[in-house]
């Protein structure tokens, strides 16, 4: 009896005793082995017992919590990639001129409805699955993209900004060539001069620098957030690197709100009443897509300090996530695809107009609304 006893605690510590390293140093593929012993598994996946720790493969996830969020994904995101596809097929089409201040208008548009076409069709793919839960992508793949498309919504944002300051420089220079200065702004107080539409010249080109650079830096810590959260092995690692990444893109939203409401309205202080409108429509919308970036930024970090396991959480900020990305999407690509425009858009005889006719009303239609 004492010997059955002796053999089944000695089979006990053993069990309790067993490392991931030692079994499971892949964790089933859906998580990284930790330096304690234990899986730490990604989103979507748990251990299979309390005691079981060096596995990940259970998933927590049931059809009827994965499923309606990936419908509306699908839903959102279906029609915003046809319309970004057709819109960016029309730039590509159109968009032929020799203009200087055209060609690079035209430039930084094609760079922002390409980012947008990426985005959109990145979220499209990823309608066919949650984080691996339906093996139709890898665990890994699944989150590296998830988190990549913060960064591309970044590069959008500063995409549409230097469209913002290409239409700034060609207003300024319209008012500088047709002497028009004294005409600017009838409530304007005090003499506008030559000397201060240079120094708004000189100013814009310092103004781009500063959102170049947090894009920059936007990308290295992505980087290091998705490297670390795939290979890092100590056991405090996630939650560290995790809240680092939610707490440095707030910052940079919050910085490239209130940086661009302050600084970019005091720009506009010497345009004409129509040029005026026009940026500052621009100006209040860059506005508005900043704010929301930074509430889905402060959403993200404020549930999982409050709430980190709760399968209940995930899913309310992943439906958060992916509704204002949506509205981010729409309110970038209505800028050059006006939506009272809607029937001239989407018409089919664009297909059959030549690009010498229309290369330059296109353009001009898009950024005329903006």
């Amino acid at each position: 009896m004492q010997f059955k006893v002796l053999i089944l605690l000695l089979l006990v510590c053993s069990v309790q005793s067993q490392k991931c390293s030692d079994v499971n140093p892949k964790c089933d593929g859906r998580g990284v082995c930790l330096t304690s012993g234990s899986c730490r598994c990604f989103t979507g996946f748990e251990h299979s017992n309390s005691t079981s720790k060096y596995n990940c493969a259970i998933s927590t996830f049931t059809s009827r919590e994965t499923v309606p969020f990936l419908v509306l994904q699908g839903v959102l995101f279906v029609p915003l990639f046809i319309l970004i596809t057709w819109r960016l097929f029309l730039e590509f089409k159109f968009s032929i001129t020799k203009e200087e201040n055209q060609v690079s208008v035209q430039n930084v548009t094609k760079s922002c409805l390409i980012f947008l076409f990426v985005m959109s069709a990145l979220r499209v793919a990823l309608c066919s699955d949650y984080f691996g839960e339906y093996n139709r992508w890898s665990t890994e793949s699944y989150f590296v993209i998830w988190y990549v498309l913060d960064w591309i919504l970044q590069a959008c944002f500063c995409s549409l900004l230097f469209h913002w300051v290409e239409l700034y420089q060609a207003s300024l220079k319209a008012i500088k060539q047709q002497k028009m200065l004294q005409k600017v702004n009838s409530a304007y107080r005090g003499q506008v001069t030559i000397e201060d539409v240079l120094s708004r010249f000189t100013f814009l080109q310092k103004f781009k620098i500063p959102f170049a650079v947090l894009v920059l830096l936007g990308f290295i810590v992505l980087v290091v957030w998705v490297v670390g959260a795939l290979v890092m092995t100590s056991t405090q690692s996630y939650p560290i690197l995790y809240n680092m990444f939610n707490c440095f893109y707030v910052a940079i939203w919050l910085f490239l709100s209130f940086g661009f409401i302050f600084w970019g309205f005091r720009l506009t202080s010497i345009m004409a009443g129509k040029v005026v409108g026009k940026i500052r429509i621009l100006s209040v919308r860059l506005a508005i897509v900043s704010v929301i970036c930074l509430a889905d930024k402060m959403v993200s970090m404020i549930s999982y300090l409050v709430n980190s396991t709760s399968n209940e959480a995930k899913i309310a900020r992943s439906y958060v996530h992916i509704i204002l990305h949506a509205v981010v999407v729409l309110a970038l690509l209505e800028v050059y695809m006006p939506l009272k425009r809607w029937k001239k858009w989407l018409s089919i005889d664009l297909l059959f107009k030549s690009t010498s006719s229309n290369s330059n009303s296109i353009s001009m239609q898009s950024n005329s609304t903006a």
